[in-house]
């Protein structure tokens, strides 16, 4: 999950399919897609030469104060890490000054262009929350000027993390139900300008009926659907499961996946529970992923992004949890297509590892894939747990 033909039409690592149409594009201070393409497309090929499978991290979250850009790009390569999605955050001192947007992107993308996608502010607490039309309204001025290719995470609903739920901090216990005025908004957005979105939307039974009208309002939407399988109260999810994504990608073409979720030792503090449903309660896989989908999800778990600290990252148990929807079938070939066409490189090059995995077990201890200054601490500090 987690080409040589490798990347011939994919080098934006956020995938070909959520770029914007060519109607967006060029002047000044404008960022230059076809380029940083063309940069994207040459590190994802060098990576798949090695016999490993890229890492494209879709959703990475992280305070631009807080981040040793050139350490953290230095610590991508040994972990196999083409790309990474850097939606910089606004905390509670930036957003009490006033702020609403923050430019940074443009900082990590011209110091790294070939390791970092541009992307838009990210939609969490408490811009969003707070003020969520005066933020739309920047948010897409800012995406259509800048030429944003993709727009970061936006929490519609969205439990504490474990870390938040230890110190009693519950500001990031969000619900803003996706089918009010700013959800058909950004929505609406999406659709004219094919410009993509992430969204942060927990999967329960009560959410899914509203995700699904939002679908069907807005066809040509291009969403992301973060965290696979990532259920935090078991009993409140009875529906979702391979059977029922498989179904809800085949109706709306524009919804695609992200597929980083936790390991099997990410324990929910609040009910106690795995807080992904690919774990059984004794952490072993449980999961029956089905028949692969013909189209690709879009993000792999096992990258360092700010917001899942690296050094967890780097373990075995993340080479693992990339196997799930593609483990290889007979003579070493993967059921169904890898993204991208991966195969093609994976099957000349790559050792099976834990799990007959199509790909390589990360070198670097934890410690070294630790990236300085990602870890999250406060609201308006550095990185944050989904």
């Amino acid at each position: 999950m987690h080409r040589r033909s490798f990347l011939g039409r994919a080098a934006a690592a956020a995938a070909a399919a959520l770029l914007p149409p060519a109607a967006f594009a060029a002047e000044t201070k404008r960022f230059d897609i076809p380029a940083l393409r063309k940069g994207w497309e040459a590190r994802l090929r060098a990576i798949a030469a090695k016999g490993v499978l890229p890492v494209v991290d879709i959703e990475s979250s992280y305070n631009p104060g807080k981040i040793d850009l050139a350490d953290f790009a230095a610590r991508m390569d040994p972990l196999g890490v083409a790309q990474i999605c850097m939606s910089p955050q606004i905390g509670k001192k930036g957003f009490e000054a006033g702020k609403l947007w923050n430019d940074r992107a443009h900082e990590a993308v011209a110091a790294f262009p070939d390791h970092f996608i541009p992307t838009s502010t990210s939609a969490i607490w408490p811009t969003w929350t707070e003020k969520p039309d005066a933020f739309l309204d920047i948010h897409f001025r800012r995406v259509l000027e800048d030429g944003y290719p993709l727009m970061g995470e936006f929490e519609f609903r969205h439990y504490p993390s474990p870390r938040e739920l230890k110190r009693g901090e519950m500001y990031r216990d969000i619900h803003i139900p996706i089918d009010s005025e700013p959800g058909h908004r950004l929505f609406k957005f999406s659709q004219d300008t094919g410009i993509s979105f992430q969204i942060h939307y927990e999967i329960e039974d009560v959410l899914l009926a509203p995700l699904e009208k939002m679908l069907a309002a807005y066809p040509k939407a291009k969403v992301i659907w973060c965290h696979l399988a990532q259920i935090r109260y078991q009993k409140r999810s009875t529906i979702y499961g391979p059977d029922y994504l498989r179904k809800l990608l085949e109706a709306h073409p524009g919804l695609h996946i992200d597929t980083a979720f936790g390991g099997p030792n990410a324990i929910y503090p609040a009910s106690g529970e795995h807080q992904a449903r690919v774990w059984d309660a004794t952490g072993k896989r449980a999961a029956r992923m089905g028949r692969p989908h013909p189209r690709p999800p879009l993000a792999f778990p096992g990258g360092p992004g700010p917001g899942r600290r690296p050094h967890e990252r780097a373990r075995g148990e993340d080479a693992q949890q990339a196997a799930l929807p593609w483990r290889p079938g007979p003579a070493g070939r993967p059921h169904g297509r890898l993204p991208f066409g991966l195969e093609a490189a994976v099957q000349r090059r790559a050792r099976p590892v834990a799990g007959g995995a199509a790909t390589r077990r990360p070198s670097a201890s934890p410690r070294r894939a630790r990236a300085r200054g990602t870890r999250a601490r406060a609201p308006a500090s550095g990185g944050r747990r989904p």
